[in-house]
């Protein structure tokens, strides 16, 4: 059987709340009933006590000894009996069983060396009686020659701790009560937001992605809360970006592919003009190498979300100059000069083969984006140490990037200029990798541009590197 965590949590307070009262009320009893008899049952066994040794020097005056015992009982307002060994009534401060014999547990165990106490119940009343015994040494010997017996009417007592129980019951059971409406509220207050959680988590189990819940606490639940509203949030991110992914992905594959496919359609109705069929022909290759490089780069996304980083240390100068051989050819036909400009060599801790790929997409994407209207054309690379890091400028004076696309160049497939980037073979993907492989690495990226006078990427290395 499943118990609710509210149940659960009533149930605690209810523990934590009603059984130290309980115990206390309990306690608190037990030791005001120990205090107020232990005080009259001393009291009387000091009298009893004397009158046993009165009656040990005096034994012959009676009279003398039956006047003390009248003081003593109006001072500890009790009814003292002196018996013999037969248990006989010597003398009554009441003078009213003198001559009777009297026989109970108290005076038996006082005839046997031991103090008897006892408290009895008759009618209304509630007394108290105690016996000690009267011990005299004969020939060396000590032996129980009588008893003192006592007996005092304590109801006055029962009816103070009666009185003093009924006011204390009263007060724990008030506490007990308001206890038990806060566990209730307290419960119902835990629990609350905790079962909002669960059903958003149902909820986002069963697919229903950035559902959030609204819980307002400035506590562990609280930010709990918070952080499955992110996770909720994040998740429905990823999964737009996945469906959209697809459908860039799906859109950049048809359009090459309906291409080929109108180009094979047109040579096999019979087209005779071998020029236009060498052209379709050229036409098709290029189409192919379009997605050729397009699945090459989602594969290099994917592999980065798969199997991470592979860290070694490499000379930032090796790194950078092997990555401009590899576009050189393509920025010499552009006739763009590639600068490198490095006062100092670095070596930084990083992946080696996808710091080449951050470098030729960077470079590569600076040569797509030349201004063709200059006749001086430039990629000028440099370094600066600053307190941030090592920051890697890579600039050029190309065409630049108007404002309102600065901050979603980074995005998959995002391109400034469809038909250029097209017509240049971009799929929008690589400065999303980009991006990644940054992100990946823990280092910073940003991007400065004047549209018409071109555009500086800045890539800022934290504590991975040194000099050389």
């Amino acid at each position: 059987m499943r118990i609710s965590i509210k149940l659960k949590l009533l149930i605690t307070y209810i523990i934590l709340l009603g059984l130290p009262l309980w115990f206390i009320y309990y306690l608190s009893v037990e030791q005001t009933e120990q205090a107020i008899f232990q005080e009259v049952e001393m009291n009387v066994l000091k009298a009893s006590n004397v009158l046993a040794n009165i009656s040990i020097e005096q034994e012959t005056d009676v009279l003398n000894i039956r006047q003390l015992a009248t003081q003593y009982s109006n001072s500890v307002d009790a009814r003292f009996l002196i018996l013999n060994h037969n248990r006989e009534v010597i003398v009554d401060s009441a003078f009213l069983l003198e001559g009777n014999i009297i026989n109970n547990n108290e005076i038996r165990s006082a005839l046997e060396r031991r103090e008897g106490i006892g408290y009895y119940s008759q009618v209304d009343k509630q007394i108290l009686q105690i016996a000690v015994p009267v011990i005299q040494e004969v020939s060396g010997a000590r032996q129980v020659n009588g008893v003192v017996f006592a007996s005092k009417d304590v109801t006055p007592l029962f009816t103070q701790l009666a009185e003093y129980k009924g006011s204390l019951f009263r007060i724990v059971m008030a506490a007990s009560v308001i206890g038990f409406l806060i566990a209730i509220v307290g419960s119902i207050t835990l629990a609350r937001p905790i079962e909002k959680l669960s059903k958003s988590a149902q909820a986002l189990g069963k697919g229903k992605l950035g559902v959030t819940v609204d819980i307002r606490r400035n506590d562990e639940i609280g930010q709990l809360a918070n952080n499955f509203n992110k996770m909720s949030k994040e998740l429905e991110r990823i999964d737009k970006g996945r469906t959209q992914f697809i459908g860039d992905v799906s859109h950049e594959l048809k359009t090459p592919l309906a291409s080929i496919k109108s180009l094979i359609d047109a040579i096999s109705h019979g087209e005779r003009d071998m020029s236009l069929v060498d052209e379709y022909l050229r036409d098709i290759d290029g189409q192919i190498d379009r997605m050729n490089h397009l699945i090459k780069e989602i594969l290099t996304l994917t592999k980065l979300e798969e199997r991470g980083l592979q860290k070694s240390t490499v000379s930032l100068e090796e790194s950078l100059d092997e990555a401009i051989q590899i576009v050189k050819p393509i920025a010499e036909q552009q006739n763009i000069t590639i600068i490198k400009e490095l006062e100092t060599d670095f070596q930084i801790d990083c992946d080696p083969l996808r710091i080449i790929d951050v470098w030729v997409n960077v470079i590569d994407n600076a040569i797509k984006y030349s201004d063709t209207q200059k006749l001086d054309r430039w990629i000028r690379i440099y370094a600066e140490n600053t307190q941030k890091g090592l920051r890697i400028n890579i600039s050029d004076n190309g065409i630049g990037i108007k404002p309102e696309h600065l901050e979603q160049i980074f995005e998959k497939f995002y391109r400034v200029e469809t038909s250029r980037s097209r017509e240049l073979g971009g799929a929008g993907i690589g400065l999303s990798i980009v991006k990644r492989i940054i992100e990946l690495h823990n280092w910073d990226i940003d991007v400065k541009s004047q549209y018409g006078k071109g555009t500086t990427f800045i890539i800022t290395i934290r504590d991975s590197y040194f000099f050389l």
